[in-house]
This record gives C-alpha cells, sequence and structure tokens, in this order.
C-alpha cells in the first residue's frame, strides 16, 4: 500500500488463498472433466485432501492478514463454467465439491474477512450455493451470458447482510461495441440496481485493445461523477 499510494487500494490476492478446484490446469479440459464424469470418488478425495491443506494454509493466511493489517477482503478466481452454465452438473459440485469448498474458507469467516467471488461465465446456479457458503459479494458479471445482476444485487450473505459488489462496464459488449450514450446507461443502470451500499464501480474484467477512445472518456468520467456526488 505504501507503493501505491491512496489511489489504490491493495487487497490480498492469488497466494494469500487456496481451496480446492477443477485441476484442468494440469490434466487438460478433456482428460480432467473425463476423469470427473467416470472416476468422481477420486476426484473427491483430490477435493478432500485440497480442503485439509488448504485449512491450515488459510489459518496462517487469516492470521497474517489481521496481524499486519491488511484489508480484510480477498477475491476468490477460478473459473467453474463457461456462457452456457456450470461446467459439471451443479448437483455433483454439490455432492463432491461444496462441502470441501466450505471447510476451507472457513478460516477467513471465522477472522471476519469477507470473501467475494470473481464471475466468468454463468454462474447463477452456484450464487446461492456460494452465499450458503459464507461469500458475502461478486465481482466481474458477465450480463450477456445470464448473470442477473438485479437479482443478485437484492440478495444478502448468510447473516443476512447486503453483498460487496464489484460491477464493470461489459468489456465485451458495451465498451468495444457500443456508443458512449451505452457506456453511460450501462453505468447508470449498475449504480441503480446495485446495492445501496458497498458497491464498486469499474469494468466487468480486462479492457482490451480496440476499444473506442470517446467510450473510455465516458467511462473515466463517470466514475468521477460517482466518486463526487454518489447516487445523488
Amino acid at each position: 500500500q505504501n507503493l501505491f499510494g491512496m489511489n489504490m487500494l491493495k487487497v490480498p490476492y492469488g497466494g494469500f488463498f487456496t481451496f480446492p478446484g477443477f485441476a484442468y490446469w494440469a490434466y487438460g479440459y478433456a482428460n480432467y472433466f473425463m476423469a470427473y464424469a467416470l472416476y468422481p470418488e477420486v476426484i473427491e478425495r483430490g477435493f478432500k485432501l485440497h480442503a485439509e491443506a488448504a485449512e491450515v494454509y488459510n489459518r496462517t493466511a487469516a492470521r497474517a492478514i489481521i496481524e499486519g493489517g491488511l484489508p480484510r477482503l480477498i477475491r476468490l478466481d477460478h473459473d467453474m463454467a463457461d456462457s452456457r452454465g456450470t461446467l459439471v452438473d451443479v448437483k455433483t459440485l454439490d455432492r463432491i465439491w461444496f462441502p470441501h469448498f466450505a471447510r476451507s474458507i472457513k478460516p477467513f469467516l471465522d477472522a471476519g474477512i469477507r470473501l467475494i467471488w470473481h464471475c466468468d461465465g454463468n454462474l447463477m446456479e452456484m450464487v446461492p450455493r456460494l452465499l450458503e457458503c459464507g461469500l458475502g459479494g461478486f465481482q466481474g458479471f458477465q450480463y450477456e451470458d445470464g448473470m442477473d445482476y438485479e437479482k443478485i444485487c437484492r440478495m444478502k450473505d448468510r447473516d443476512g447482510n447486503p453483498l460487496f459488489i464489484i460491477a464493470g462496464v461489459s468489456v465485451t459488449t458495451t465498451l468495444p461495441h457500443g456508443a458512449p450514450a451505452d457506456v453511460k446507461r450501462q453505468m447508470d443502470w449498475l449504480v441503480e440496481k446495485g446495492p445501496r451500499t458497498g458497491l464498486v464501480l469499474g469494468c466487468s474484467s480486462s479492457v482490451a485493445p480496440g476499444v473506442p477512445i470517446e467510450n473510455i472518456r465516458t467511462l473515466v468520467e463517470g466514475f468521477k461523477y460517482y466518486r463526487e456526488h454518489g447516487r445523488g
């Protein structure tokens, strides 16, 4: 934080957490998901072992965050869906993944650290389940894939608190293909339909080359306006 100053909030990320996930990065998508379908008991054993190690790791990470005075917020990243929905039947996740995931993140929740989930693809089936596990918000919605922003923003965490939402103008539709009026319209919609507290504005993901400069200027002007005026 000393390096970045007060214009940027550096929060724990990356190596600060671990939890069970799909190992497609190691075996390839086809190999991993064939194994997932044919040998779910083996896949679950991997989730279980990872969760046991994650409990110890995350307990240490939570202590480092608290004692180091770092922001008590972590964004969890793991791509588990595409534009059609989850990469596997969500009911199988109920059986062999969610219990181990919930166990792995418990040290952070016990320490009062809020966890939010980075959304890639259509995760609507996972949203209520993630909230049941203790997550407190979401980031990076792909509205064009069916992520119901308005519905999610009306939800609460398992303790009944409003969600922490990092919402963004779409980097796949509005910013590259829309007009400045579309950028402004979507930003206004994000604010109007977002939670009354705990809303952060940004972009839905990384802004790619080729976005019209007029759209970038409109985006920055919108950030400035809401920073100074809030919802007023």
